[in-house]
C-alpha cells in the first residue's frame, strides 16, 4: 500500500470509529467510501472486516446482556453460519469446475 492509502485508511477508520463510538453505528457507512478513495473496494472491505468484528463484539459485551441476546438470537446466528458455509461451497465449486457449474442452471 502507498502512503496515501495508509493515511486515507487511518482517516477513514478514525472517522468511522468516532461515529461508532458516538452513535453506536456508522463505522462501515463512513469508512468504506473514504477507504475506497485510496484503494480498490474489495481491499477496503477486507481491511474493515476485523475492526467491524472487534467493535461489534466489544459493543455486545459492554451492553451487559450478552447471555440474553445469545439465547434470543442463537438460531439467527446458526442460519447465518450455514448460509456462509453454503456460499463458500458454491463459490468453490464454480471456481473448480466453471463449465459444469453453469449447466445446472
Amino acid at each position: 500500500l502507498s502512503w496515501v492509502a495508509i493515511i486515507g485508511g487511518a482517516v477513514g477508520l478514525f472517522l468511522g470509529g468516532f461515529a461508532k463510538g458516538a452513535l453506536g453505528l456508522g463505522l462501515p457507512l463512513i469508512a468504506v467510501p473514504i477507504l475506497a478513495l485510496t484503494m480498490p473496494i474489495p481491499k477496503a472491505l477486507a481491511i474493515l472486516t476485523v475492526p467491524i468484528f472487534v467493535t461489534n463484539i466489544w459493543q455486545s459485551v459492554q451492553g451487559g446482556n450478552l447471555g440474553t441476546v445469545w439465547r434470543r438470537f442463537w438460531l439467527t446466528g446458526l442460519a447465518l453460519m450455514l448460509g456462509i458455509g453454503a456460499v463458500i461451497l458454491v463459490v468453490y465449486r464454480i471456481r473448480k469446475h466453471p463449465s459444469r457449474s453453469l449447466r445446472a442452471f
